[in-house]
């Protein structure tokens, strides 16, 4: 349990950290950059020299191609040979998902704040359950379809308010959920072809093609960070890095039923005070009802 603890620590201070640096009118690209680099070199010095065991390119390149269709077609896995250019060539497209979500919590975390955002950004494994259902032919149970309903309805509260103001409160929450399930679906899409001890090796890729799109982003905007706003991006991603390594060791121990519903409902419980005990945050009745919902609909999702 104490891995998934600190799982759920971790992913609450990254949106709190998130939280303060809107606050506080940082830019976000110069903290999106400076957060991937730091989540790029921690992800080394986790992976101990192992992110390619004793393969030379070639190798695991050509056999990854050689198995690409055959994996695909069956639903089946890689070879150790060919998992390794798997981790690299899906981590590249993960990568930019990755990008989008975190961008999108930012703008979102300001213009809704960060309790609802983090409850919406937890409730996003709706988008990798129903994926697998599609194609993969995954049955959720009937308490799990109860979550799937309880999600939507969250959504539709989120977005029930009066006024200009509460309509583009809503859309941003609906393009943060969106942005943030294609990345978990990323995660899915990994896990269901590749062997798990690649997934240090797909971390890598995914935080560094993140921080290269961040910093060709930052290179157009003609900026460059400060002090502050690169030491509050390396402060994002050390949590970044260590809320995905503390939740993989919290798998080798629980069933995923038990760890998804206790880290993202534990999350949004502390994201929600957080934000109230350190930024004033006062939810409407409404917000607070949708994140009351999310986490009933979180619950039931890992039923």
């Amino acid at each position: 349990m104490i891995f998934l603890f600190c799982a759920i620590l971790s992913s609450s201070a990254v949106a709190l950290i998130l939280k303060y640096t809107e606050s506080r009118d940082y830019r976000r690209m110069p903290i999106v950059a400076a957060n991937y680099l730091a989540a790029s070199a921690l992800s080394v010095i986790l992976a101990g020299g192992t992110l390619l065991p004793g393969r030379t390119s070639g190798d695991i390149f050509g056999s990854f191609f050689a198995e690409a269709t055959s994996v695909f077609s069956g639903g089946g896995i890689f070879s150790a040979d060919a998992g390794g250019a798997w981790a690299i060539v899906w981590g590249i497209p993960s990568g930019l998902l990755y990008f989008l979500g975190l961008i999108s919590i930012q703008r979102s975390i300001r213009e809704s704040g960060v309790g609802i955002t983090g409850a919406f950004s937890k409730s996003a494994i709706l988008i990798p359950i129903l994926v697998s259902v599609l194609l993969w032919h995954e049955r959720p149970t009937a308490w799990q379809w109860g979550g799937i309903i309880l999600t939507f309805v969250a959504i539709a509260l989120s977005q029930s308010g009066k006024g200009s103001g509460q309509a583009k409160v809503g859309l941003s929450l609906i393009l943060m959920f969106l942005a943030v399930g294609s990345a978990e679906l990323s995660n899915k899409v990994f896990q269901q072809y590749a062997l798990p001890q690649y997934k240090e090796l797909f971390l890598f890729t995914v935080f560094f093609i993140a921080f290269l799109i961040a910093t060709a982003a930052l290179f157009l905007e003609r900026g460059r960070p400060n002090m502050k706003e690169f030491v509050a991006g390396i402060a994002v991603g050390v949590p970044n890095l260590f809320s995905s390594y503390f939740l993989i060791q919290a798998f080798a121990t629980l069933n995923a039923s038990v760890v998804f519903p206790f880290y993202s409902a534990g999350s949004i419980a502390l994201i929600t005070l957080g934000g109230v005990a350190l930024f004033g945050e006062r939810p409407t009745r409404r917000e607070y009802g949708a994140i009351a919902v999310v986490l009933a609909a979180i619950v039931l999702m890992g039923g």
